[in-house]
């Protein structure tokens, strides 16, 4: 985990309903922390600092939101998103304790060069992530897996391939494939149109009609 923790200003949310898309409208995104074993809380967090907070941890890393003065350990669960404009409409938080270990989203990172890539064939990633469980203060950002001994179609990378974190449980089945090398997939030729043939160059047969132009010898 990065040393330097994001951290996230909120405010207790009293719009609901049809009072929400004036707060997004505002610069706001509405939003819910969820704590165990506690009456959840409606927030709404400023749009452009949440989406910065997003981009930098994912569903990986902790967030401390602060909520009217009031700090929480958090984890983003889910978000909302606007399938047409690409806007974030909804955050889930979860608060967590530093002490439990939670459960969390990783990104793999590819790191060295494949060789079969330079014989000609393309890298497939099936997944990008791996579920692992740790503390807050243990989670990896990424977990990272060597290229370097892909050299022909058909080879591959599982979660049992990732190099090893101390302090962190890989959750993911070990078989789960990450990477795959494949080969180009060739690119049939579409057979050429037959060329169109005149009708009057078609000579008649068995006393069917003739050309328009002919005329029978007398």
């Amino acid at each position: 985990m990065s040393s330097d923790m994001v951290k996230v200003s909120a405010r207790k949310r009293e719009e609901i309903g049809k009072k929400v898309k004036k707060l997004r409208a505002d610069g706001f995104v509405p939003g819910t922390v969820y704590e165990k074993g506690k009456e959840s809380i409606s927030v709404a967090v400023e749009y452009v600092p949440m989406v910065k907070a997003y981009s930098a941890v994912g569903l990986s890393q902790p967030i401390e939101l602060s909520v009217d003065k009031k700090n929480y350990l958090t984890m983003i669960k889910d978000i909302h998103m606007d399938p047409v404009r690409n806007e974030l409409m909804h955050v889930s938080f979860h608060a967590v304790n530093k002490n439990d270990p939670v459960e969390a989203e990783v990104p793999v990172h590819l790191n060295g060069d494949a060789p079969a890539v330079s014989k000609g064939n393309f890298i497939n990633r099936p997944n990008d992530v791996v579920s692992v469980k740790a503390l807050p203060a243990d989670l990896p950002e990424v977990l990272n897996v060597d290229l370097s001994g892909l050299e022909n179609p058909g080879d591959t990378l599982t979660v049992a391939d990732l190099d090893v974190i101390t302090n962190v449980e890989i959750l993911s089945e070990p078989n789960m494939v990450l990477v795959v090398v494949e080969e180009p997939r060739v690119q049939e030729e579409e057979p050429e149109a037959a060329e169109a043939v005149d009708a009057s160059d078609v000579p008649a047969a068995n006393g069917g009609d003739k050309p328009e132009d002919s005329s029978e010898a007398k």
